[in-house]
């Protein structure tokens, strides 16, 4: 269990970090609230092109993290470096009007 909560310690440092303003859940079952304007499965396509496996759900702003047990904590920290490398602009996020509707 300290694993876990080293981890989720880590993630949710991630909040306030690119686009992310928020956090829902506990331990490693988190939700990363977007900001306005950018959809999460846009920054969800993003991570996917570097090798980061996140999900999206009914709320269009909710970015799903659900990483295994094993997960360690420099890979988390590799996440939260992605997210501020998006907050820098090096990997820009298309807003909401740049996307193709869903299941296009």
């Amino acid at each position: 269990l300290q694993q876990v909560r080293e981890v989720s310690a880590v993630l949710r440092s991630a909040v306030n970090r690119g686009p992310v303003v928020g956090a829902r859940g506990q331990g490693l079952l988190l939700g990363l609230e977007c900001a306005d304007g950018v959809p999460a499965r846009a920054l969800r396509d993003l991570l996917l092109e570097r090798g980061v496996l996140t999900g999206c759900c009914q709320d269009p702003q909710l970015l799903r993290l659900c990483p295994p047990l094993t997960l360690s904590v420099e890979q988390a920290f590799r996440f939260v470096e992605l997210l501020d490398a998006v907050a820098l602009g090096a990997d820009p996020i298309p807003t909401a009007g740049g996307l193709p509707p869903e299941g296009a």
